[in-house]
């Protein structure tokens, strides 16, 4: 198999994605996230780079393929955070990016959240980390 691959943070790399198709009923969002590192290392371009692959990248693909969407009357986006959001992880200052734990596991739970017969789910936040976020009480 011949896999190529495209930097999806550029203008260019999303219309690469969005030629190969064009009316996508599902997008999943996931730039990667930032190195980690002391904040006081981090100058405004590594900070700019941050906020664009990880908030301005997704907000530019769901603008582009919403309206299609709509139109078809069927749609799924999932965007994928770092579990940073909830719980801070040290050296991980500028990250947003996917944090979550099995691949495999993470792939079926995505595959739920798209389904047909999930789109009574809308607008939630779900921690998937492999139980690495530790929320419960002993």
């Amino acid at each position: 198999m011949i896999r190529s691959y495209t930097d999806i943070t550029t203008p260019e790399g999303r219309a690469r994605v969005l030629a190969a198709c064009p009316a996508p009923d599902i997008l999943v969002n996931n730039a990667g996230g930032p190195p980690r590192g002391d904040f006081r290392e981090w100058d405004e371009a590594d900070w700019m780079k941050a906020v664009n692959g990880n908030m301005i990248t997704p907000i530019m693909l769901i603008k582009t393929v919403v309206d299609g969407m709509i139109a078809r009357k069927f749609g799924r986006i999932v965007n994928i955070t770092s579990s940073s959001v909830k719980s801070p992880i040290p050296e991980l200052g500028m990250s947003n990016g996917a944090r979550a734990g099995d691949p495999f596991e993470f792939g079926e739970a995505c595959a739920f959240l798209c389904a047909t017969s999930s789109g009574y789910i809308v607008g939630q936040n779900l921690l998937l980390d492999g139980g690495a976020f530790n929320s419960t009480l002993g």
